[in-house]
C-alpha cells in the first residue's frame, strides 16, 4: 500500500502544506526583542550618519563645478563613506537575521498560547522571504497574520496602520536602494548629485521604516505576554 502524504499546492505562491512538528511551550522574547531594538536603532543611527555624507557629496559635487574642492577632501569623503556603508551593512545583516529568528520564534509562541487555523508555519515564517517574487509580499502577510495571532480580546483582529506602512516603507528602501546605485554608477557629476540626493530620501524612509518594524515587532511581543499573563503562563 502506497501513501502519498504530499499534496501540490493550488497555485505558485500557496505555502507546501505545513508538515508535523513540536508546538512547544511558549518563550518569553524579551531579551531577542531588547537586540532587535539595538540593532534597528544602531541600523537608523548609521543611516543618518550616511545622510550626512550623501549631503556633503551633493555639496562636494557643486564645489568641483567650479573648482572649489580640494582632493583631500575627496578623500576623506571616500573615507567616511566606505565605512559607514561597511558598518552599516553589518548591522543590517545582524538585524536581519535576529528579525527571523524571532518571527519563527513569535510563530511558536502563537500556537502555544493557542491560536489555530494559522496558515503559516514556522518554517515558512521564515521562508518566505527567500522566495523570489513572494518575497515582496508574503512576509507582510506573515506579519500580519502573527499580529491577529497573538492577540486577545476585543483588540485582536485590529491591524494597525504601522503594519502596512512599514512594509511600504521596507518595499521604498529595497527598491530605492538598487535605484540610487544605478545612479551612482552613471560616472557623471549631475549623477552623482541626483543619486546622493535620492539616496539619502531614500535612507531617511530606511530610519522611518526602522522605528515602525520596532513598533510592529514589539507590539506583537506585548501581545504575546499579555496573552501569556491571561492564560498563566509563568
Amino acid at each position: 500500500m502506497s501513501h502519498e502524504y504530499y499534496q501540490p499546492p493550488g497555485s505558485d505562491f500557496d505555502a507546501p502544506p505545513p508538515g508535523p512538528f513540536t508546538i512547544g511551550s511558549y518563550v518569553d522574547q524579551r531579551f531577542t526583542v531588547l537586540l532587535l531594538g539595538a540593532g534597528l536603532l544602531g541600523h537608523a543611527l548609521l543611516s543618518l550618519g550616511m545622510v550626512g555624507v550623501d549631503l556633503w557629496t551633493y555639496s562636494l559635487v557643486n564645489d568641483v563645478a567650479v573648482g572649489r574642492v580640494s582632493h583631500g577632501a575627496l578623500e576623506t569623503r571616500d573615507t567616511l563613506a566606505t565605512a559607514i556603508l561597511q558598518l552599516r551593512s553589518l548591522c543590517y545583516l545582524g538585524t536581519g537575521i535576529l528579525t527571523l529568528v524571532y518571527l519563527h520564534r513569535a510563530s511558536q509562541n502563537a500556537r502555544a498560547l493557542g491560536a489555530e487555523g494559522m496558515e503559516y508555519t514556522p518554517g515558512w515564517t521564515v521562508g518566505w522571504w527567500f522566495v523570489p517574487f513572494a518575497n515582496w509580499f508574503k512576509p507582510y502577510a506573515v506579519v500580519k497574520e502573527l499580529w491577529v495571532a497573538s492577540g486577545h480580546g476585543d483588540n485582536a483582529f485590529q491591524i494597525p496602520a504601522a503594519i502596512p506602512v512599514w512594509w511600504g516603507t521596507y518595499v521604498v528602501m529595497t527598491l530605492g536602494g538598487s535605484a540610487s546605485s544605478m545612479l551612482f554608477r552613471s560616472q557623471s557629476m549631475d549623477g552623482l548629485a541626483t543619486g546622493s540626493i535620492f539616496h539619502a530620501t531614500v535612507l531617511i524612509v530606511g530610519v522611518i521604516g526602522a522605528y515602525l518594524a520596532w513598533q510592529v515587532f514589539s507590539g506583537i511581543h506585548t501581545r504575546q505576554r499579555g496573552k501569556a499573563a491571561e492564560l498563566g503562563h509563568g
